[in-house]
């Protein structure tokens, strides 16, 4: 109990049941503290939710590298046979690209048509493993099918089953002027990704259809490749364009994942490092209110440290009971601060909080709050919260043994 004095003491001052200002800034200081650790559990699960929904749910459904040249390519499988051997490859796979305008009964829209070939394309895209209806084998060579995306589909007003006319750029001259080439397809699948970029701008067709169409003569626009790593796949597709060069009849060139959406990465990073920093200026605040409500208790109870003084206390004491008192104010703020963060980010990854701001995100890339509670985040959220709040208990503690006892009792 005698060792334990200075605790004591500062527990029973934490508990104190008096009321007045002073009972106010304690319950403010305590409150700002667990209103920071709050802030910056949800702040930093919602962008660390974005970046993993980022991560997986789009850049993994895009190719993470793509070999093309300047013309189509005529020998495919022998640039794919050529890559084989290559380290932290996981995928390859042939394709044709064009730009088109889709067209149902009573809507028109641009598009990105992909020719695929559906036994390589699950080689490179998360696209064949989150179909809605529908599968990618319907893709088969003749048939004329197309996949698209559930959002396209809805903008078209149309579904499976139903005809779809494809304008595509490249001219067809007849004896009455130049047309633009147009051919039927039949919605054969629907996929849904969970991003409106993904899921209403591109669509599917077999690859050698689409050769056809574009009178490549078996001919592809190039090679999408797909590595172990997503973020060395810019120095990776570069070693994989030197080893296809060599079996290339024409210059290759080649592009990455970061040309299309690093930018928007490096935005997401960002934005979170720049908005945890200014979120953590709340705890800097608290930090601010532990301070004053502190030293406006030093103030009030100068005369009981002045008796504890005179009756031996030492300057040590002094100073661990404002120390514990901080420590215990920080604990609670904390302690509070992390079931209500947890809390309302567990909220907003309900499906009933999707509903409430669905109609205010559904233009967006990503049309929800993704949240992504990761332990580490949270264990440094709370020690440096502690290391802070502690750190503001020093002045205090220090003025407090700083008193004279004769000064204060005289």
């Amino acid at each position: 109990m005698r060792q334990n004095l200075p605790f004591f003491i500062a527990l029973r001052y934490f508990n104190s049941k008096k009321e007045g200002f002073l009972s106010f800034v304690s319950k403010l200081s305590l409150g700002s503290v667990s209103l920071g650790v709050a802030v910056l559990i949800i702040v930093s699960s919602v962008f660390n939710g974005f970046e993993k929904e980022l991560k997986e749910k789009i850049l993994n459904s895009i190719p993470h590298g793509n070999i093309y040249g300047y013309s189509s390519i005529s020998n495919p499988i022998e640039l794919i046979d050529s890559l084989s051997d290559m380290d932290r490859l996981e995928g390859v796979a042939p394709y044709v690209e064009t730009q088109s305008l889709i067209g149902s009964k009573s809507k028109l829209k641009g598009t990105l048509i992909y020719g695929v070939d559906p036994s390589y394309e699950s080689n490179v895209s998360n696209v064949p493993n989150n179909m809605f209806v529908g599968s990618f084998d319907d893709l088969s060579e003749g048939s004329f099918n197309l996949i698209l995306g559930d959002l396209l589909a809805r903008q078209l007003s149309v579904s499976i089953g139903d005809k779809v006319t494809l304008l595509l750029p490249n001219p067809k001259v007849s004896l009455t002027g130049i047309y633009p080439k147009m051919k039927v397809f039949s919605i054969s699948g629907i996929y849904s990704m969970g991003s409106n970029d993904l899921d209403s701008n591109y669509a599917f067709i077999n690859i050698n259809d689409a050769s056809k169409l574009l009178s490549l003569s078996g001919n592809v626009t190039g090679i999408r490749l797909k590595f172990d790593d997503l973020f060395d796949a810019p120095d990776l597709t570069y070693d994989a364009l030197i080893k296809a060069q060599n079996y290339s009849k024409q210059p290759l060139r080649v592009n990455d994942w970061s040309s299309q959406f690093g930018t928007l990465w490096r935005a997401v990073g960002m934005e979170r490092s720049l908005v945890f920093l200014l979120t953590s200026l709340i705890i800097v605040i608290a930090a601010f209110n532990v301070v004053a409500m502190l030293m406006m208790m030093l103030n009030e109870k100068k005369e009981q440290i002045a008796i504890l003084k005179t009756v031996g206390m030492s300057d040590m004491k002094i100073i661990q009971i404002f120390l514990y008192l901080g420590l215990i104010i920080s604990f609670w703020g904390i302690s509070i601060g992390t079931l209500l963060g947890l809390f309302m980010s567990f909220f907003i990854a309900s499906s009933y909080f999707d509903v409430i701001i669905s109609g205010y995100l559904q233009w967006y890339f990503i049309s929800y709050l993704p949240t992504d509670l990761r332990i580490e985040w949270i264990i440094s959220i709370i020690l440096g919260s502690l290391l802070i709040t502690s750190f503001a208990s020093i002045y205090p503690a220090r003025s407090a043994s700083k008193i004279i006892p004769a000064k204060i009792l005289r």
